[in-house]
């Protein structure tokens, strides 16, 4: 309903002013005032949300609602007012959300896949860390510690204070052969997902269709 003061009906206005011309097309013009404002004795769940459906029944069709909201929002911040009834379509509890300030979320550090990226540059530490989770096995030397879907290796490093996860074998392919994959496909000769044998690594290149795609998921990051 429009900004009312219980004296003057459902249309009447608690702020009068120039420009207030928008309150003559209010769908709660003649309406019982009641409809719209708790009375002042005891009201049951069921009473209540009926007569509140109702009065939100008369906002949702009301061609001046964005008008009326925004009155009763700046009337309910003056000092010394506070908030009642349906105004809007909305309830006291809904205004309190829309009045209170937003804050403002912390920033995180992001977690990035470097699956299909340039390699960050690494520390001698952080390489050393790197075959010290290799142990032998498959054809050669297998990853020892986390893995994601599908059995691939991923090791876990911190660049600049972003963590990053990369894949274990295009890390040992990169160490092996001083090329980084870049969106190249490295594949394993052995069919092993966790096998980080230099001589078992194999770069494949992406096709025409593979690199457009690559190229489209770029652009939209």
């Amino acid at each position: 309903m429009t900004a009312a003061a219980f004296s003057d009906g459902a249309a009447g206005p608690l702020l009068k002013s120039a420009g207030d011309d928008w309150r003559d097309h209010a769908a709660c013009a003649g309406e019982d005032p009641e409809l719209f404002f708790a009375p002042s004795h005891p009201e049951a769940a069921k009473a209540r949300k009926r007569r509140e459906g109702h009065a939100r029944a008369i906002c949702a069709r009301c061609p001046v609602r964005e008008p009326c909201l925004a009155d009763v929002l700046e009337h309910e911040a003056l000092p010394g007012t506070f908030r009642c009834g349906i105004f809007g379509g909305t309830g006291e509890d809904e205004r309190h959300i829309l009045a209170a300030p937003r804050k403002r979320k912390r920033a995180v550090p992001r977690v990035r896949s470097t699956a299909s990226r340039v390699m960050p540059a690494l520390t001698a530490a952080q390489v050393a860390l790197f075959r010290s989770k290799l142990a032998p096995g498959g054809c050669g030397l297998v990853w020892t510690r986390q893995v994601r879907k599908g059995g691939y290796g991923v090791f876990k490093v911190r660049v600049d204070g972003v963590q990053q996860h990369i894949v274990a074998h295009r890390l040992a392919y990169r160490l092996a052969t001083g090329t980084d994959p870049g969106n190249g496909n490295v594949r394993q000769s052995c069919g092993i997902p966790a096998c980080c044998t230099p001589g078992c690594l194999v770069l494949v290149q992406p096709g025409r269709r593979a690199r457009a795609a690559i190229q489209r998921k770029a652009e939209a990051a």
